[in-house]
């Protein structure tokens, strides 16, 4: 797959992937302060408010991220099932179902990748309405 990609996209999933688990380190640690028993004033009421938004803000869009590039591997599986039956038109005898089984092999990759957009436009969506601990 080519073409011009924006922000968190031009990550490869390694760098995403160490990225989560360095927040998840950062969000322990900041659970662990708040477990201590500092008493809470307004102001680390507040800044915990403003972590929260932030988190979600971020989670919402690595969602929307994952959404979107498993809706461009859907397209780019379509269009290699359809080259796969172009070329099964115009293939020998024994190229043909080889040129098929090909087709419906980028066609249920294709519906692998729509349901995994689904998954996450939906964690998307439930961390949206999902109230405050």
């Amino acid at each position: 797959m080519t073409g011009q990609r924006d922000g968190a996209d031009q990550q490869p999933a390694a760098a995403r992937g160490a990225a989560a688990a360095s927040r998840v380190a950062q969000l322990r640690e900041r659970r662990d302060a708040l477990n201590s028993g500092v008493p809470v004033t307004v102001e680390n009421a507040q800044q915990a408010r403003d972590n929260a938004e932030r988190a979600l803000t971020r989670a919402q869009r690595a969602h929307r991220d994952a959404a979107r590039r498993h809706l461009e591997a859907q397209k780019t599986h379509h269009r290699a099932a359809a080259a796969h039956e172009e070329a099964a038109l115009h293939a020998h005898d024994a190229q043909i179902d080889s040129h098929l089984e090909a087709a419906e092999r980028h066609r249920d990759a294709a519906a692998h990748h729509e349901a995994a957009a689904q998954v996450q436009f939906d964690s998307e969506a439930e961390a949206a309405t999902r109230p405050p601990p």
